[in-house]
Parts: structure tokens; sequence; C-alpha cells
């Protein structure tokens, strides 16, 4: 068989070759077409990938699959109830499908849908769905997801299906059924990364526009992949486990709201128009994912420990997420007194982070005023307790209006990571926070048990908080887990001070080395030609001149050069050592890891960090490299006077952080100054 790639069509959307630019057959396509940009082409006829290959299975897989049920779908009305409640609830979290082709097939007998795909949305479907006849005796509808994730598999494992997108839709659906993360080969985290694997072996993470694809199959794929990159984030996050998806080896573009629009070409007006509130909950969702990854790799990430500048990446986190806030559309902004399930449930992911992001520079609950710059200067503790206070209220009403049982599976995350900071927190001297805490702490354990209705992991969950609270030896264990994190960070900024003093006695030595050796020269050293002299001065005020923040990672502090420590002025120096600094200094910034973006870290960088006083503050924002902004960059207002406040709606009572100014900076004649802001960091 001779393969026959062409660069006719598209017509089906899920027999498509991926040709990578290092596949040597890469090149004998582009010779031929003349174009370097296309990296998708439809297989030719001979090659097999009908929609289903039932006549290509033996009797014993057609007889293994009439065991497992698979052939099986529930009475039509169930069955309609079912797929309404997955569009419904599911959909608006992974719109991987195209409702107005799916139900178009759904409702014509003579060409149903895949089976694959219909068992998988019958199985995301269970979840949400309310009709009794899905739930057990204790109201739990767990037994029938059972049953619809064994037909689905059943049908996965016997290679029933070859359309490599219905594949992934339905890789993507079977990850609803997560039970507990002990099975390593049939969880979520599984599920999503042979989704992720068949997706990119299509080329789904490959930009479509110069495709022969149809412009409603761009959309789907579009949708399909930004899709796969949230279920990449949260399941990492959620599970402890390593991101999948590299935005590097991705050039699809942001998601769009004309990307939610499904018309199609025989009928340019979508039987199924795109809800608003839905449009907008994925794309904030999706942009939230991205900071939730970034959290993952600065702050939990083996490489991260190796890194110096923790305190750095948390300030520049916190203000991505304040600049998410503050562009967050009306539509799905949270609040207490205007609820939407939608914004609720974004703004719980997003506390979510907030608390991961803060956890890990939390002191011990312990801790006494002073200590390390970090304890004072900067509200860590009091930002994850107010998070997960919010992520309380958010519960405390999903639960009043009747709708938390709609929500996915990462929901038992976010009251997980709500819990550690009220046990945190409990351990509070002044009894009306003590009081708050314990009545938080009851809504949490409520909102669990009933989540555990529909996800077993949630019981997991209460009974182990169920041994945990009153239990003081198990409180003081768990309290005490965020301090040996806390500890070494002490250790990083005691190193990190200890380097700055260091830099700063040999610039001391170096000028007191280079006036010695000026009043020693010869008056006719004086005579030397002009070229040879250096033009380098500091300016008059002494300061060293502000460098632009330039689209890179922040060099780390111990590897700075000397001259820009303490705002000294600037040696003197020849031509040639000019020149050698220079190369120095561009072979060190070559040498930096990124920041976000995964290219090198330019030379002339410098780090702005609360705890080090050391560095002055850059004269423009950091780009934070985030692919999936397309809104405009952090402002200068929000990078100049962030406040920790900002990541929190205005009003919400945050005590014990600032309002104004900035708490840990304050400028002097232009030069920051760390300023310490006591407080007992338990008053929210």
């Amino acid at each position: 068989m001779k393969p026959k790639f062409s660069r006719a069509p598209i017509k089906e959307a899920g027999r498509v070759a991926y040709l990578g630019e290092s596949s040597n057959l890469t090149l004998l396509v582009h010779d031929r077409h003349g174009s370097a940009d296309v990296v998708h082409y439809p297989l030719p006829d001979n090659v097999r990938g009908a929609r289903s290959r039932l006549t290509d299975l033996d009797d014993v897989e057609i007889d293994i699959l009439h065991q497992r049920g698979a052939f099986l779908l529930p009475p039509r009305s169930l069955c309609d109830e079912l797929v309404e409640s997955y569009f419904k609830w599911v959909a608006p979290i992974v719109p991987v499908i195209n409702r107005t082709r799916f139900m178009r097939q759904y409702q014509d007998p003579k060409n149903p849908p895949s089976l694959l795909l219909l068992q998988s949305m019958l199985l995301a479907g269970s979840r949400v769905c309310v009709n009794p006849q899905l739930m057990d005796s204790q109201g739990s509808t767990t037994p029938a997801a059972m049953t619809f994730y064994k037909r689905a598999k059943a049908l996965y494992d016997a290679n029933y299906e070859d359309d490599r997108v219905t594949i992934v839709q339905a890789l993507v659906l079977m990850g609803w059924y997560w039970e507990g993360p002990e099975d390593v080969t049939r969880n979520v985290f599984y599920w999503s990364r042979v989704a992720t694997i068949v997706a990119q072996g299509s080329g789904m993470h490959r930009s479509v526009d110069q495709s022969q694809l149809s412009a409603t199959d761009k959309k789907l794929w579009k949708r399909i992949w930004w899709t796969l990159f949230t279920r990449d984030r949260s399941v990492a996050v959620a599970l402890g486990r390593p991101v999948h998806i590299n935005t590097d080896d991705s050039d699809v573009d942001m998601l769009c709201e004309e990307d939610f629009i499904e018309e199609e070409d025989d009928n340019p007006n979508p039987q199924y128009p795109p809800d608003q509130t839905h449009v907008q909950f994925f794309l904030q969702y999706v942009k939230l994912c991205e900071i939730m990854g970034l959290v993952l790799s600065q702050q939990y990430s083996v490489a991260s420990k190796a890194r110096r500048q923790n305190a750095i990446d948390l300030t520049h986190s916190d203000m991505a997420l304040a600049d998410w806030l503050q562009n967050c559309p009306k539509d799905v902004y949270w609040e207490p007194t205007r609820h939407q399930f939608w914004s609720a449930l974004l703004h719980s992911n997003y506390y979510t982070t907030l608390c991961l992001l803060h956890r890990a520079h939390m002191p011990p609950a312990t801790s006494t005023r002073g200590g390390f710059p970090e304890d004072s200067a900067y509200p860590s503790r009091n930002i994850a307790f107010q998070a997960a206070g919010m992520i309380t209220s958010i519960i405390a009403n999903l639960r009043a209006h009747n709708e938390l049982q709609f929500a996915p599976a990462f929901m038992v995350y976010s009251l997980f990571s709500a819990l550690i900071m009220h046990v945190y927190q409990n351990r509070s001297s002044v009894p009306a926070v003590q009081q708050q805490t314990q009545e938080r702490i009851r809504i949490c354990m409520d909102g669990l048990k009933d989540v555990s209705r529909v996800w077993v992991v949630a019981k997991m969950v209460y009974t182990l908080f169920e041994s945990i609270l009153g239990n003081k030896v198990l409180e003081e264990r768990l309290q005490k887990a965020a301090g040996k994190r806390h500890k070494k960070t002490q250790q990083t900024w005691g190193k990190l001070h200890t380097t700055a003093q260091q830099q700063q006695q040999q610039q001391q030595q170096q000028q007191q080395q280079q006036q010695q050796e000026q009043q020693e020269r010869r008056p006719e050293d004086t005579k030397r030609k002009y070229d040879d002299m250096a033009l380098e001065f500091a300016p008059s005020n002494g300061l060293a001149p502000q460098e632009s923040y330039e689209r890179s990672r922040p060099q780390t502090p111990a590897r700075e050069t000397a001259t820009v420590a303490m705002g000294a002025p600037p040696p003197i120096l020849s031509p040639r050592q000019q020149a050698a600094s220079q190369l120095q200094q561009q072979q060190q910034g070559q040498a930096q890891d990124t920041f976000m973006g995964g290219t090198s870290s330019r030379p002339h960088t410098r780090p702005p960090t609360p705890f080090n006083p050391s560095f002055s503050v850059p004269a423009t924002p950091p780009d934070l490299y985030l692919v999936t902004r397309n809104s405009p960059s952090i402002s200068q207002a929000l990078w100049e006077n962030f406040q920790p406040d900002q990541l929190f709606p205005e009003g919400s009572g945050v005590v014990g952080i600032q309002n104004s100014p900035p708490p840990w900076l304050v400028r002097n004649g232009g030069v920051p100054q760390l300023r310490v802001v006591w407080g007992d960091g338990w008053g929210v």
C-alpha cells in the first residue's frame, strides 16, 4: 500500500494525518505542494478509518461486547434526559462536542451517533442527572456511572471506533469516572493523558488555519484542544501530577466567542446558539488554568526547589491572578448577592488557585512576630485564609441553591484546600475567629457529604477530616506540614541575604581599590589617548539608572552583577574591560531559565521583590508570557501599585491585608525600601 497524501479538502475530520516538521516525510510533502505551513493532511481512501468497525471484529470480540452490555442503551426518555443533563451541566466545562451535529444524528435512527461517544456522554450525564432511576438506596448515581463507564471502556478496548476526533471526545468524557487515585491506569489522570496523546497524533495541538478542514471543524478542534489544556492543568493540580501539555509545542490560537458558534454549511442559523454565560465561563477558565499551571511549575515542581526566587514568582503570580480578577467579565463575576452557578464554579477555582499559591509561603501556625522578612512583609497566611473563606461562601451558596451536586470533581479538591486552611486558622487565640472558623469547617464538611453522593473520592476526604478534627495530634501534624516548606524558604532568604551582603562588601572593596589606584597614578597617565578613556559616569544622584523590564525571566539576585546592588554607581572601566563585562553579562543572561514562555532570558533584567530592598523595581511591568491572554498586558498601574487586597473583590473585608499604600514597599527618593507590617495573621 502506497500512502497518497493530497491537498484535497478534508471531508472527515476524524481521518487526518499529522506530519510534524521533524518527520522526513514532511520534506517530500512540502516539496510537492510548496507550502511549509501545512501539517494536516487527509488520509487516503485505502487507509482504514471508518466511523465504526463492527464488521472487522471477530465473534469472540462481539460476544465480549454483548456481555459487557456495550450495545445496550437506557429507555429513550431516560437517555434523552441524560443527554440534556450533559449539555446543561457538563458541556460548558468540556465543550468538545458540536451539539448541532450530534443532535442531528441522535434524532436520526438511520445515521446514529458513535456508540462509544454516546456511552461516554451517558457516563458524564449520569453524574449530574437527578432522575431517581439512576440512584441507589443512598441517593448516589455511582453505580449507574460505573455501568456506563464499563460499556464505554469495553468499546474503547475493542478498538470499536476509528474516528480520531470521536475517540478524543470519548476519552475526555471517560475521565468523568473518578473514584480515586489508587488505580493509576484507569483514573481521570490516565484518560486525560490518553486523550491528549491521541489528539496530538492527529495534530490538534497545531494551528488548523492553513488546513483544509471545514470552518466548523476548525472551531471544534480549537475547543477540543483548549479543553484538553484545562483538563491537563486541573488534573495535575488535584492529583499532584506533572503537567503534560507544553505550550511551546502548540500554536493553536486562543479561543474567542466565534469559536462557539456551530453553524453548518447547509444551515447558517445554528439550532443551538451559544449561551454567553457558558462561553465566558470557559474563556476565563482557560486563562485561569494557565495561571494554575504557572503556580505548579514555579512553586511545586522539582526545578522550583533548586531556584531561589520563589518570592519573585509569588508576586508575579499574584499580579497575574489580580489581573484575571479585574478583567473577569460581569457575566461570570461571582458575588454573594448575585449568585450564578457558573460564576460560582469559576471563582471557586480561582480561590483554590490562591490557596495553592500561598500555602507554599505560609509560616507555621506557631509562628511569632518577627523573623524573616516574608513573615510580615507579605501576608500569604491571611491571603490563604481569606481565599478559603471565599471558597466556603461559594459552597454555602451552592448548597442553598441545591446546585453543589452539579459541580465537577475538582470541587472536592477545592473543599479539601479550604478545610486545610480552616484547620490552620482554628488555632487562633481569638474566640470570634475560632467560632467563625468552626462554622466554616461545618459548612465544608456538609458540602463534602453532599458531593460524596456523586464523587466517591469526596467520601474519602470526609472520612479523613472526621479523624483529624478534634484530634490535636493530627491537627498539629497537618499544621507543621507547611512549616517544613516555610523553613526551607527561610533558609533560602538567609542565603540571599548573605549573598547580597557579600556583593555589597565586594563592591566596596572594588571601589576602595579603584580609588587607591587613581591616587597612585602618575601624572603622565592622565595624558592617555581619548579613545582609551572610560566614558561611564554615575548619575548625579548616585543611583544606577532604571532599566526596563524586558520580556524575560527575572535574574536570580545571586547572579546579578555587583554594579546594580544597593544603588551604587558603576565602576570606571577601560574599553577592554567594558567589552569583557558586556560579554560576561550576555553569557549570564543566555544561561538563565525562562520565566514563563520557554525562550532564553535577556540580559539587563532586574528582579523586583518585596523581600530584598537591595534591588530597584523595574520601570515597566513584566510580560508574563500568558499564551491565553488576549487582553492588554498587565497595566503599569497594577504593576506599580499592586496590593494584596486586589486579589479579592472590593468590600470583601480582607482583614490583615493593607489597602494603601502597598504593604511591602514604600519609595524614598526612588529607592524601594522594606516596610514591616505587623499582624498576628489570624484576623480573617
